[in-house]
């Protein structure tokens, strides 16, 4: 880690010396804009270079003042001319500066109002200039749908008349709707395409901003270094510039990489050096995000209160501007914080909270409009591709028609060259029906891929489907379960005045209610694991200690079948990076099962050993063992199998398939060994932690 960052530190310092001459380029370009307009009389040429030097400021990542000066310059001086296209100007960037302190609803109605104008006196690079900018406004809203509408039509328009500058920031654009909608690939691929044409421009923060989202992509995917180096990239780019906005997003993204790296301390220092850059700034939305990690890197600290605080400041700020994504993730970052704190029933309420707005944010109909717009923008280009092919056929034909027309008049007359003709003639013809036929048979085989892959996508969502289902109705069942089994025990509580066999029911009403919702609490756990809801905590932990205390916990469910536990653990201590609460969950199921199916008067085996770099533990029972055919289905869900419980417990056929998951989460693996009437042997292996001199000290 030390290597990796002195070698960033490195690479920073030789890119920040190169981005100060590239800005010191882009602020000589502003210099030239500004000596013209002091020169010129010309009051229509004046508003077109007050809007190039406005943007060369953005370019630049200059001084929102000085920016904010030109633009009230160019409004006033395109009122007094009554200039259609300098009115438009001054709406659009009226449009970027309200957006830019997060006044959405304004900043939209003003890019609405330029796109008018511009489609009324047909200005082409306007209307590419307006679409993209109310395609970012509605990214802003997290209305992907509307978005990736406006950022098509803009790169439609600028792949026309060949503007660069809209093409890479329509790309860029797209790419940041796919990351939103996690698509990542496409993501990048956007990314990508995007950061080549804005070096092609030479545009600094069009680089700056493409290499940050190609560090978003790697940072989601879980390439932590190749983040950091993109992080630190775009750092170097926009600290050469002074753009501060820019400093304040990468401060906040290598925040979060640290986060996810297990190093809180230097998270913080990001977060709060980005939260200071925002507070100045005034961007309430990239603030309330600031707010949000900031609670986050608390949360991971064990700082609830600190955690608490700086949520709740983001959660505020989120509402205040209707930013759903951001109150979506504050939500449910409260809730986890209040859980973890031991606050179960404020943690409860915020679960609800963020339920309701994950709904809102991104739902399936919008990404099948979105998919429906990406496909017919792709036919679009693709017609486009042919008709400039079948053009260029047209001449191709035309030429060697005239070429033949003159190998013909060269050679009239001499049969040798006739025949000749005739052999390559007839040649060419069978090599066109040879390419027919295969033309005919590559068309039969892509029919027959799409018809797999239509089949396969409908197949997928019948199962996302099928498990939401479960999902919603194990949920909505515990609340009404949970009341039943609390009554039942009221009950029982205050059974003086009941007969023997109302007490009875009454029993038997608690044990299948506290059943019912045994089963529904794994159920939910499946739906998680299958989401990948599932967070992860995995620590260095003592495996010996952790079974010992598990076996513990069980010993009275063993005295009740006069079951004795027989365990044999290898000296030492045993160190394992685990979860130790999916850890002691996989064991207590494995445990609670070989008590379930062992008869009474019979022993458990348990053991512990280290087998060179693992740590294997097998826990064995006495009970009926497994018959052939159990074994290909032993970890499925819902799985009835040949062997029953000894003494008529319950069993929900959940239990071995969450072991399964939960050890799949934690790198590990489990397996069994069993013959019919010889009982059933689970092993579970983990990797042994290694353990440094500075850890053990």
């Amino acid at each position: 880690m030390k290597l990796i960052r002195t070698l960033l530190r490195y690479i920073s310092v030789l890119f920040f010396f190169f981005w100060i001459q590239v800005a010191n380029g882009q602020k000589s370009k502003i210099d030239s804009l500004e000596n013209v307009l002091r020169s010129t009389a010309d009051d229509t040429l004046k508003v077109e270079l007050l809007y190039k030097i406005v943007w060369q400021h953005s370019l630049s990542g200059g001084n929102p003042e000085t920016a904010n000066h030109y633009i009230d310059q160019l409004c006033s001086l395109s009122q007094t001319l009554n200039y259609p296209l300098g009115n438009a100007y001054c709406l659009d960037l009226r449009g970027v500066r309200a957006r830019n302190i997060s006044e959405y609803g304004e900043a939209l109605s003003f890019h609405k109002k330029a796109l008018k104008i511009a489609q009324d006196i047909n200005n082409e690079k306007l209307k590419a200039i307006t679409h993209n900018n109310i395609g970012v406004v509605y990214r802003r809203f997290n209305d992907y749908q509307n978005a990736l509408y406006h950022h098509l039509e803009a790169l439609k328009i600028a792949e026309k008349i060949q503007d660069k500058y809209n093409i890479s920031t329509a790309v860029n654009s797209i790419g940041n709707i796919y990351f939103s909608m996690k698509e990542y690939s496409k993501a990048l691929n956007y990314f990508a395409k995007g950061l080549e044409q804005a070096k092609e421009m030479q545009n600094s923060v069009g680089i700056a901003i493409n290499l940050n989202n190609i560090g978003g992509v790697y940072e989601s995917l879980g390439e932590y270094t190749k983040a950091l180096t993109h992080y630190t990239e775009s750092l170097t780019i926009n600290q050469a510039l002074g753009n501060t906005k820019g400093i304040a997003i990468c401060f906040n993204d290598l925040g979060t990489v640290h986060l996810k790296m297990n190093n809180t301390a230097l998270a913080l220092k990001f977060y709060k050096a980005a939260r200071n850059m925002n507070e100045k700034i005034g961007d309430k939305k990239y603030l309330s995000a600031n707010y949000i990690n900031l609670g986050l890197a608390y949360k991971a600290n064990r700082e609830y209160n600190q955690a608490y605080i700086n949520l709740k400041k983001g959660l505020d700020m989120a509402l205040h501007i209707g930013a759903k994504e951001e109150i979506q993730d504050a939500y449910a970052s409260l809730s986890e914080t209040y859980s973890l704190s031991g606050d179960y029933k404020m943690a409860l309420f915020y679960n609800h909270k963020a339920a309701a707005y994950k709904d809102s944010l991104l739902n399936e109909h919008n990404q099948e409009t979105i998919a429906r717009m990406q496909s017919l923008f792709d036919i679009e280009q693709k017609e486009a591709q042919i008709n400039l092919l079948e053009t260029e056929k047209y001449i191709k034909e035309d030429q060697l028609r005239n070429q033949r027309i003159l190998t013909i008049a060269l050679v009239i007359g001499l049969v040798f060259i006739l025949i000749l003709f005739g052999i390559v003639y007839r040649n060419n013809h069978n090599r066109k029906q040879l390419n027919r036929i295969l033309a005919y048979q590559n068309a039969a085989i892509l029919h027959q891929k799409d018809t797999l892959d239509l089949k396969n996508q409908e197949l997928t969502r019948l199962s996302e489907e099928k498990n939401d289902l479960m999902g919603v109705v194990a949920h909505d069942l515990r609340s009404p379960l949970s009341r039943i089994f609390g009554l039942a025990n009221v009950m029982q509580l205050e059974s003086d005045n009941l007969n023997s066999s109302q007490k009875e029911y009454i029993k038997l009403i608690g044990k299948t209610a506290g059943h019912l919702n045994e089963m529904i609490a794994k159920i939910l756990d499946i739906n998680a694991i299958d989401a990948k809801k599932i967070n992860l905590e995995m620590q260095l932990v003592n495996v010996s200690r952790l079974l010992q205390e598990t076996v513990n916990n069980f010993e009275e469910a063993a005295s009740k079948k006069n079951i004795k536990f027989i365990c044999h653990y290898a000296p030492g201590e045993h160190q394992a990076k685990l979860d130790w609460v999916y850890a002691t969950q996989v064991l207590e199921n494995l445990i609670s099962n070989a008590i379930k199916f062992s008869p009474a008067n019979k022993s458990v085996f348990i053991s512990l050993q280290e087998v060179q770099d693992t740590i294997e533990i097998e826990i064995k029972d006495q009970g009926p063992g497994f018959v052939p055919e159990d074994m290909p289905k032993l970890f499925g869900r819902f799985q009835k199998l040949s062997a029953q419980p000894t003494a008529g417990e319950d069993s929900t056929g959940l239990g071995l398939s969450i072991v399964k998951k939960y050890m799949e989460a934690m790198q590990g693996e489990v397996a069994c060994h069993s013959n019919p009437g010889q009982g059933a042997s689970f092993t579970l292996t983990f990797r042994k932690a290694l353990i440094t001199i500075s850890a053990m000290s």
